[in-house]
């Protein structure tokens, strides 16, 4: 999978190797690509670990 953000990590207990692809754009725009890969749980169970968008 595919992040674009800062920090991934919360995705960490899902995936067995989180590695970097591209850094930051600039000091004002930080986002970074990562690749993470070797998923350990279905999508369904990480959806609803780390859902986090409310929609007001």
């Amino acid at each position: 999978m595919l992040f674009t953000g800062a920090d991934p990590f919360d995705l960490e207990p899902y995936f067995t190797e989180i590695r970097e692809v591209r850094g930051p754009v600039s000091d004002d725009i930080d986002a970074r690509v990562w690749l993470l890969t070797g998923r350990t749980t279905g999508w369904h169970e990480i959806r609803q670990q780390i859902r986090t968008l409310d929609v007001a």
